[in-house]
């Protein structure tokens, strides 16, 4: 376990490179009714679900193997879920005085000033704070480059946290930096989700660090995979990803996020990396920032997210982007769905906005409606089977799940 395995350096630096409805009155606690509400989505997408007079070589989704593409241990340089630069941008690292500066774990911007990490990022292993003098926060894709590197003003660690305690979920610290990266950079803060994700298993969600990957110990670059929801620890705040022996987070990628639209369009930090399997290719514990809600929000304030973005919204080149209910909204346009662009109501949506998923749908899939149904990261997909000459099945391939088989 990355926590396990850094004992020695922990001692010897002070702290490890471990591996939904809203409203605006508190926007930082509010995903509370997130996909639940989406129970008959699977019926009622009728835009996808019914359109029978497709035919094969018409615009459909397709089920790829996840980590034929995306990986961080074995990594990608890009997110595999729906997000804009200024999204991405607000991923990044911290550096560490006792590395001379040189990334050491990672986090996440989720307010104008504010950064959350992990605990064991920013405290002694007997959970005392560091100072803040002996961190900082780097903004860019390369930590060792980056564009932006902001100074700690304080270090706020849930006092309940220590090196060896065994609740995951206690394994949070709250950054406040000493000037705001949104004065130099184009970034957007990334709210913290308090509302329920137990409908997530056997979903995936979006990992990110700049952490160890398979052929450099010392890597500064941030990477990108998506890991299945396996289980969940409540008592323990702990949820459960599973790198299915390809991809997953390692060494470094400590306090990194992982990220869901709740609701099906709104990115959100559901948990930060705590600790892993040693083999950076199987199970990941992450900190659920829902069970740790009550800790998180003594330190965050209320924040406006959304800024001049309101429900007519905009298109940010194909991606539509709104807000609803005190938090904005994305959703990336497609062959699929159609291109971003003005509807009947004055609206900038995608043509055919594809619904959420139901609660009860995972990426594994059911077959409905001469086809295949499944979840992608809160978003309802569906290829049509019957007019490609094929059923949906059980394809029996690890990563893959149900769909159209000959």
């Amino acid at each position: 376990m990355y926590r396990l395995i850094l004992i020695i350096f922990l001692m010897t630096m002070s702290f490890s490179a471990c591996d939904d409805d809203s409203t605006s009155s508190n926007n930082n606690t509010n995903n509370n009714n997130n996909s639940t509400n989406n129970s008959n989505n699977t019926t009622n997408n009728n835009n996808i679900i019914n359109n029978t007079n497709m035919t094969c070589e018409d615009p459909m989704d397709v089920k790829d193997i996840h980590w034929a593409n995306f990986k961080i241990y074995h990594g990608d340089t890009d997110a595999a879920m729906c997000m804009t630069d200024a999204q991405k941008m607000a991923v990044g690292a911290i550096l560490s005085a006792d590395a001379d500066w040189v990334n050491v774990c990672s986090a996440t911007l989720v307010s104008d000033v504010h950064v959350i990490t992990a605990a064991h990022c920013a405290s002694h292993y007997n959970g005392e704070p560091l100072p803040a003098n002996q961190l900082r926060f780097a903004l860019g894709d390369d930590s060792s480059n980056p564009d932006g590197v902001f100074n700690v003003q304080s270090v706020h660690v849930n006092p309940e946290y220590s090196f060896w305690s065994t609740t995951t979920g206690t394994d949070h610290a709250i950054l406040v930096l000493s000037t705001s990266p949104l004065d130099t950079l184009d970034v957007e803060p990334i709210p913290v989700n308090f509302g329920d994700i137990s409908n997530l298993k056997g979903r995936y969600v979006q990992q990110v660090g700049f952490g160890t990957t398979e052929d450099d110990d010392n890597n500064h670059m941030k990477w990108w995979t998506p890991e299945m929801v396996s289980n969940f620890s409540i008592g323990d705040g702990d949820m459960i990803v599973n790198g299915q022996g390809e991809s997953s987070v390692c060494s470094g990628d400590s306090g990194g996020p992982s990220l869901y639209p709740m609701e099906g369009n709104i990115v959100s930090v559901i948990g930060t990396v705590s600790w892993g399997d040693a083999s950076c290719v199987d199970n990941d514990h992450y900190a659920m920032t829902n069970w740790d809600e009550e800790w998180i929000s003594e330190y965050l304030p209320d924040y406006d997210y959304c800024g001049d973005l309101d429900d007519t919204g905009i298109c940010d080149g194909n991606i539509a982007r709104w807000c609803e209910n005190g938090l904005p909204r994305t959703e990336c346009c497609d062959d699929v769905t159609g291109p971003c662009g003005e509807n009947t109501e004055g609206k900038f949506r995608c043509s055919s906005p594809k619904n959420a998923c139901s609660t009860d749908l995972s990426w594994d899939g059911k077959c409905s409606s001469n086809g295949v149904i499944w979840c992608w990261f809160g978003k309802l997909h569906y290829r049509n089977c019957e007019v490609c000459g094929t059923t949906c099945g059980d394809t029996g391939v690890k990563g893959i799940g149900k769909y159209c088989i000959d």
